[in-house]
């Protein structure tokens, strides 16, 4: 799982940094309710890691501007499988330097796929 998120600390960091803190994630909401039909906090993975039934690996930056480690904490916490990892990376805030940190990194995916694999 790379950087999971929920859709609430999202919004939240995303109209505070635009100057909307009051009331803003609630027009969000209302918004995005009625385009689709749920809510905003509808739209987590933590109800839905709970199915997952093979080894997992979960990788997050935990300075992103735009997440919080607590809601990917809690994510990775649901997981009810016995085998699993939280990779924390570190030295940014930007969430692309996530997406391209195995890429920059390989033997980390690479020796957690070694394990599992054989």
């Amino acid at each position: 799982m790379l950087q999971p998120v929920s859709a609430r600390p999202v919004i939240e960091e995303f109209v505070k940094g635009i100057g909307m803190a009051d009331g803003g994630f609630e027009k969000f909401d209302k918004a995005v309710h009625e385009q689709t039909g749920f809510h905003l906090d509808e739209q987590s993975p933590i109800e839905h890691v709970k199915a997952i039934t093979v080894p997992t690996l979960v990788a997050q930056v935990p300075d992103d501007t735009m997440s919080r480690p607590e809601d990917v904490q809690s994510i990775y916490d649901a997981l009810t499988v016995d085998d699993k990892d939280l990779h924390w990376i570190r030295g940014t805030e930007q969430c692309v330097r996530g997406y391209n940190y195995f890429g920059e990194h390989p033997d980390i995916p690479t020796n957690w796929f070694d394990k599992h694999l054989k």
